[in-house]
């Protein structure tokens, strides 16, 4: 299933009941990774470095989009995470891996 201007082409995948750890920065103005539903954000600042956790205990996709006024396509910036089980997140990692 699609929802438009809330899906991704490439989805960030992590695995379930693992601490993940989110570090965000910003090249032109300042940035928000929000995802409401999992209860995080995180402001991303020119020439600083943020950080944020994840630990997520429920399998799903969670959308999400950058909520501060960042400039002219300011709604068309979504973010989206898929928690998986582990051997689901090491095969994705296997296959595009590589290409980060």
């Amino acid at each position: 299933m699609c929802f438009r201007l809330l899906d991704t082409d490439r989805r960030m995948v992590v695995p379930i009941n693992n601490p993940i750890r989110i570090l965000t920065s910003s090249l032109d103005v300042i940035h928000s990774f929000a995802i409401p539903s999992m209860g995080v954000k995180v402001d991303s600042i020119p020439g600083r470095l943020n950080q944020s956790f994840l630990y997520c205990q429920q399998m799903g996709v969670f959308f999400g989009q950058c909520s501060e006024i960042c400039g002219l396509n300011h709604s068309y910036m979504p973010f989206c995470i898929e928690v998986t089980n582990y051997e689901n997140f090491l095969e994705w990692f296997k296959k595009v891996g590589k290409k980060y």
